[in-house]
């Protein structure tokens, strides 16, 4: 008896330790599946990219502008003369820089950018989403003239996770000083529907870059919307009053067309992340100590090469301190599901997505365990803000568009923001830092100073209204104040920003305040004579 209860214990101690290598065998197994996706939809991506046909991509358009393109203007000090900073025509360097864009050629290279960035109207003459960008990943199928340019976007999960995979950013980074001189040369010579016309083909060209998968390229075709309508809201104070009413709700309807909701999270660095797991750890494992090394040490020192070796000496104390691979992979999926799952939420100020992001909590209690997904992944921890940054960026040009429509029309300004719906505007957009519960409230805000705010009863003499200002470029903060002569002819728009609260822009301070619109603030420090 006692040998069969002996023999009981030990099949019963070999059943479980034969189950317990089947069910870890059955999660490494699935883990591994998780590698094998990721690299498949990798793959799988570049080859639909790469399967688009010619004639709905714009990248073709744009290399060919871009190799019509004349040089940028040099100084003696042999600086560009053009940069966010002196790009404007009240700087002294403006004939040059005017002179530059009208070179000869460039009236093509222009006819290239706004075919590129053009849309077609669907059988109810509603707008639909134009090109798409289309440039293949890796070198295979690009034109030797592409690859001797450099215009290009690399293959290589290690370059795309470090941040230099995209080198034909240069080449747009080019086009796009070109058309935001152009625009101010058009405007001041009297053409400032043309100087918009230009500007929103070159929104819709960072639209198609936002419809990219990696976090890189969608971060800079945010940026392009958001600085493409800084500069239109520039032109339209400079040149107010310079278009018909026709012609202001055509720009309020084409960037009301660019389909914002549909950006996708970029999943295509999570698929490059796991690739490189599955090449720098050992299958249930931890990290292969001289692989991972060499290779989180390259990302590290792309842009600085010379670093390499220190990076290297890092990245190998790194490996005895970091997560296993079951466990790293484990994370990844937490951290990106909770991005994934924030993104795709329709209302920002639901409950389930306040509050701080998992990646957040990680890196501030795992660092160690988990460097790899905190070096290569906390850029996606702001990329909900900068959607909201664009959708106050575009909902605003809209809106200022709008009142300077009814403006024309009626020689006044609107008494309320309701006044421009539905002739110069289909309706108000959100103001995404508004929190209010009905959603058809939370809109951007508008008034005209002095006019409507202070309330009148609580003022004997209207007083000028005064706003505390915050320039980023400048580094100014000055006090201005509006409509001081008692004449309403200034009008404000603005977003309640990221304390949620309306202060009525007595104070612009992106990081905690109001967020202001219009008067756009370059413009209004230069009227202002603040402009350093």
């Amino acid at each position: 008896m006692r040998t069969l209860t002996r023999s009981l214990c030990l099949f019963l101690a070999l059943l479980a330790v034969g189950v317990g290598r089947t069910s870890a065998q059955h999660v490494g197994d699935d883990v591994w599946e998780q590698i094998d996706e990721a690299q498949t939809s990798l793959q799988d991506y570049y080859e639909s990219i790469a399967a688009l046909p010619p004639d709905e991509t714009s990248y073709r358009l744009l290399f060919q502008a871009w190799s019509l393109s004349q040089p940028l203007p040099y100084g003696r000090d042999d600086l560009p003369l053009i940069s966010d900073r002196t790009l404007h025509p009240e700087e002294k360097s403006w004939s040059q820089i005017k002179r530059w864009a009208r070179s000869a050629g460039h009236d093509e290279v222009f006819e290239l950018i706004m075919q590129a960035g053009e849309v077609t109207l669907d059988e109810d003459d509603e707008p639909r989403v134009g090109r798409i960008f289309g440039l293949p990943y890796g070198e295979a199928g690009l034109d030797e003239e592409y690859l001797i340019a450099d215009f290009t976007a690399s293959d290589d999960p290690v370059v795309q996770l470090g941040g230099e995979a995209f080198a034909y950013m240069e080449a747009l980074e080019d086009l796009r000083r070109l058309v935001f001189a152009e625009a101010y040369r058009r405007a001041e010579d009297g053409d400032l529907y043309e100087a918009c016309d230009l500007l929103v083909a070159w929104v819709r060209i960072g639209r198609q870059l936002a419809d990219r998968r990696f976090l890189g390229e969608k971060v800079y075709g945010l940026g392009t919307m958001i600085e493409s309508t800084r500069i239109m809201r520039n032109v339209l104070y400079r040149q107010r009053g310079n278009m018909t009413i026709e012609e202001h709700r055509e720009l309020v309807d084409q960037l009301g067309a660019l389909l914002l909701e549909r950006i996708r999270f970029p999943e295509a660095d999570n698929w490059a992340l796991l690739t490189v797991i599955g090449d720098t750890f050992v299958r249930r494992g931890g990290p292969k100590p001289d692989v991972f090394a060499d290779t989180f040490a390259r990302m590290q020192s792309l842009s600085a090469p010379l670093t390499r070796f220190q990076a290297r000496q890092h990245w190998q104390r790194a490996a005895a301190q970091h997560a296993g691979y079951f466990d790293t992979i484990d994370e990844l999926k937490k951290v990106w599901g909770d991005w994934e799952f924030r993104w795709n939420i329709e209302d920002p100020y639901d409950a389930a997505v306040r509050g701080t992001t998992y990646f957040q909590r990680m890196s501030a209690t795992d660092f160690r365990s988990y460097e790899i997904i905190v070096a290569t992944m906390a850029p996606l921890d702001v990329l909900e803000e900068m959607r909201r940054d664009l959708q106050i960026a575009i909902g605003g040009a809209r809106v200022s568009l709008g009142v300077l429509g009814y403006e024309v029309k009626h020689r006044d300004l609107p008494a309320n923001i309701d006044g421009i719906a539905p002739i110069h505007i289909p309706s108000i957009p959100i103001d995404p830092y508004d929190d209010r519960t009905q959603r058809t409230q939370r809109r951007l805000q508008y008034f005209v100073p002095v006019r409507d705010y202070p309330p009148v009863e609580t003022r004997e003499v209207p007083q000028p209204y005064p706003v505390q200002l915050h320039s980023r470029i400048s580094g100014a903060s000055p006090l201005v104040t509006f409509n001081d002569a008692g004449r309403f002819d200034e009008f404000l728009v603005y977003s309640k920003g990221r304390d949620l609260r309306n202060d009525f822009l007595h104070e612009d301070d992106a990081d905690t305040g109001d967020i202001m619109i219009w008067p756009p603030l370059e413009e209004l420090l230069r009227s202002k004579g603040l402009w350093p």
